[in-house]
């Protein structure tokens, strides 16, 4: 399959997305850009079996849907023509250095001790640490919805677009809602089109 972009040889993400599409057995109608960890994938491989997917695995750390070669990739995958369904996926486990918090101890009341001290601090940075993670992953959804491409296809109706996020330290899935601006969870019993498919 020949590239649509004249730069594609040297872009490294249009090189393993257009590997996936060559492996593919029919036409390509979910693209999945995905933070690479294996229990991750295989969640969603499975949730996603008997569908015709592309999965392109990026360090969720290196997102950037502002970045030329990030754009270039995504309208290289849509311009096929036949990709209906976009989803993001990322991860609570995907936290970078830019977002881990330093908290440190700090003075509690007389009513804990040294190890209750610890164990709510230790809860408070899980909680800061998740909501940033879901800040930051709402930014980045909000990157990738403005890529002409992506906005003119979702505007039109041709291409549903996904926001996933995993929180590792529960096993569940949240789906980001664009009309609430808000994550909502997603049921164990339902795929993305509210069929009844796990995930």
């Amino acid at each position: 399959m020949s590239s649509m972009l004249s730069n594609s040889s040297t872009n490294e993400h249009i090189i393993a997305i257009e590997s996936a599409f060559d492996r593919a057995d029919s036409p390509v109608r979910w693209l999945v850009i995905t933070h690479h960890d294996l229990r991750l994938i295989s969640k969603l491989s499975t949730a996603l079996m008997g569908q015709s997917a592309a999965m392109l695995q990026i360090s969720q750390d290196a997102w950037d849907f502002k970045r030329t070669e990030f754009v270039e990739t995504v309208e290289w995958a849509l311009l096929q023509g036949e990709v209906e369904n976009l989803v993001l996926l990322g991860t609570s486990q995907a936290v970078g250095s830019s977002m881990r918090i330093g908290l440190t101890d700090s003075k509690m009341g007389s009513g804990y001790d040294a190890g209750d001290g610890k164990l709510v601090t230790k809860v408070m940075q899980n909680i800061d640490r998740t909501r940033r993670a879901l800040d930051v992953f709402s930014d980045h959804l909000q990157n990738l919805m403005q890529i002409p491409v992506v906005n003119s296809a979702w505007r039109d109706g041709e291409l549903n677009v996904y926001g996933l996020f995993y929180r590792a330290e529960s096993g569940s899935f949240l789906r980001y809602d664009a009309d609430l601006d808000g994550f909502q969870p997603l049921s164990p019993d339902r795929n993305l089109d509210n069929k009844t498919t796990a995930i």
